[in-house]
């Protein structure tokens, strides 16, 4: 069972090449069962396009000669499809974009418009392999290069992603009260959390919290926050004080950060440790 292929035509007589390139019309509203039919490519399938692009694929497929070429109007497309020839334009131009389909303008003899001529892609590009026409082991063997590229990049972005919550920069993102430049920022935490833990920055962000300007254009970027050491600053100015007399001294109990505990909005407030040293 297989579709009549036709040869590439010469410019000019498209009715006559159109209706010589089917054997019968499917364009009436009864069905009919027959033994004609299209193969799509899995990759084709797989690929990011619309649902027409992909009954336009078949379209040109069942049109298609044995170099994989067919030249049908937009018009007769458009009525195979059930829909308008802008529909049609759309479809052409996904499949192009996939690289589906490449499409070679023709004219008449007297240098009127005619229509296309379509060459299909049966492999994605990059892969050497062709598919014989109506083989179900080729046509997987086409698609498992794609589903193997999607699957990497799958795992890519999961690894990028986890790696964000592993570090523990997607605390710090959501910590931080100014949120720009979060890709540079996370480059910052990356470098930021060879040199200390995150414990200690997390602390002195809380900290920057309780000190930071009210005014938004006067909070550091995060980068910049990072990249200068700012928790070390700002843990350094929590012992700053205008008492000149000695501080007590005091060990942080451990359920805390430097003798402060967050509360529910954010804030900070003293530990019982640091009050029972500062006594």
């Amino acid at each position: 069972m297989s579709c009549p292929r036709t040869a590439t035509p010469a410019a000019g007589g498209r009715a006559t090449k159109e209706k010589a390139a089917v054997d019968h019309d499917t364009t009436s509203d009864a069905l009919a069962a027959d033994n004609y039919f299209a193969i799509i490519p899995e990759w084709v399938l797989d690929a990011e396009i619309g649902p027409n692009a992909v009954r336009c694929y078949a379209i040109l497929q069942r049109y298609a000669n044995n170099q994989n070429q067919c030249w049908p109007s937009r018009s007769l497309i458009a009525k195979r499809m059930r829909c308008s020839t802008d529909t049609v334009d759309r479809a052409i131009k996904e499949l192009i974009g996939i690289e589906a389909i490449s499409v070679q303008p023709r004219k008449t003899e007297a240098g009127a418009p005619s229509s296309n001529i379509y060459t299909l892609h049966l492999n994605p590009r990059g892969v050497a392999a062709q598919m014989r026409r109506g083989t179900r082991t080729d046509a997987e063997g086409v698609a498992a290069p794609m589903r193997n590229e999607s699957k990497k990049k799958k795992q890519s972005q999961e690894s990028i992603s986890s790696s964000s919550v592993n570090d523990g920069f997607n605390q710090f993102w959501q910590l931080y009260p100014r949120k720009v430049g979060k890709d540079g920022a996370h480059t910052a935490f990356k470098r930021a959390i060879k040199k200390t833990s995150l414990e200690t920055i997390l602390a002195g962000l809380h900290l920057y919290n309780l000190t930071r300007p009210k005014e938004t254009h006067y909070i550091a970027h995060p980068t910049t926050w990072l990249n200068q050491g700012r928790w070390a600053d700002e843990q350094e100015n929590l012992h700053t004080t205008n008492n000149p007399e000695p501080q007590a001294i005091w060990q942080p109990c451990g359920n805390c950060w430097n003798g402060w505990i967050e509360q529910p909005d954010n804030s900070l407030a003293p530990c019982g440790c640091r009050t029972k040293g500062e006594k």
